[in-house]
């Protein structure tokens, strides 16, 4: 099996966007193409919309190896946040005993983490 990536732009993985398709070849030659998906979901109502995580599960043919890979990127998408460590910091003070901990505080453990 292989993967290639064709995309507008040069540089790698580093440039990946909304526009990369994946060629993937399975170990029985049987190729796929899969689209890196822009999909934003808007709040009614309210000007707050956000991106969901990158998609690569092949809708016709779901293997467990791809869901798994789809929750590995789930993960990191979440893990990688910049609101991540603020909102874990915030979270495990609260847990162990201090219930309005000061910004500063928070900073300090989300740096720490």
């Amino acid at each position: 099996g292989g993967v290639r990536i064709y995309s507008r732009t040069s540089g790698g993985c580093g440039s990946l966007a909304v526009d990369t398709i994946f060629r993937v070849t399975d170990r029985y030659g049987v190729e796929r193409y899969l689209k890196n998906m822009l999909s934003v979901v808007e709040i009614r109502n309210t000007d707050l919309s956000f991106r969901n995580p990158v998609h690569v599960v092949d809708l016709v043919e779901r293997s467990l190896r791809e869901i798994h890979d789809e929750v590995d990127a789930v993960l990191d998408t979440y893990f990688y946040h910049p609101s991540h460590a603020p909102f874990l910091a915030l979270r495990l003070i609260q847990r162990f005993g201090i219930s309005n901990p000061s910004p500063q505080y928070i900073e300090r453990v989300a740096t720490a983490y």
